[in-house]
């Protein structure tokens, strides 16, 4: 891949080249000489020559990127594609997008799930399920980990509001009470008796 991109690109210099060689070629015959129609169908020619040569280098750079699966060297390609209006002959533009949004989405996706928050959480799981049903198979481990940590937080916030509720409701209870209640105290152990009771039971029965 990298020998072809070397190959693209000295197919464009060679194009640019003979194109300038052209334009000087014009500036130096005279006007209305057959000579010059020539020059300047040549020099058209080269033109189209030489955009097409671009156009070629920046579909392989395209082709590298997404091989590479490089998110900076995407933004790239997409970027010339774009600016060139180069035609997405092998549907090469379409792929990378897809790859990009991919790269996106996961990041958005891992970071939600990082900061445990649920409103970021809901924004990315909103995110992937309006993409295609490709890109959702992609994600579909790190899409289970932010549901799972959504519904992680959503039984913490139950019990938050349970929690909160509970104490409201013993906070008036005790309030009620001038003072608190005793509890009763049964002591399972046999009865206890003095010494003193003692002697004096066994005097009587003497």
């Amino acid at each position: 891949m990298y020998l072809a991109s070397s190959r693209a690109l000295k197919a464009e210099a060679d194009a640019n080249a003979l194109l300038l060689e052209l334009r000087e070629k014009l500036n130096e015959v005279g006007t209305g000489d057959g000579e010059k129609v020539r020059a300047e169908q040549g020099l058209q020619h080269a033109r189209e020559e030489a955009e097409e040569r671009k156009r070629e280098r920046i579909r392989k750079q395209m082709k590298l990127a997404i091989k590479r699966q490089s998110k900076r060297d995407l933004v790239k390609a997409l970027g010339l594609f774009e600016q060139n209006e180069v035609p997405d002959l092998e549907g090469d533009y379409f792929e990378g997008r897809q790859m990009l949004q991919y790269f996106d989405l996961k990041g958005d996706l891992l970071k939600a799930v990082k900061s445990r928050d649920a409103h970021l959480l809901h924004i990315a799981l909103d995110a992937v399920q309006k993409s295609s049903r490709d890109i959702q198979n992609m994600l579909e481990l790190e899409t289970a980990k932010a549901e799972r940590v959504l519904k992680s937080l959503g039984q913490i916030e139950k019990m938050r509001h349970a929690i909160m509720k509970l104490d409201q409701r013993t906070v008036a209870e005790i309030k009620n009470y001038s003072s608190p209640l005793r509890k009763s105290i049964r002591c399972s152990r046999p009865p206890c008796f003095s010494w003193a009771r003692l002697s004096t039971t066994q005097k009587s029965v003497q």
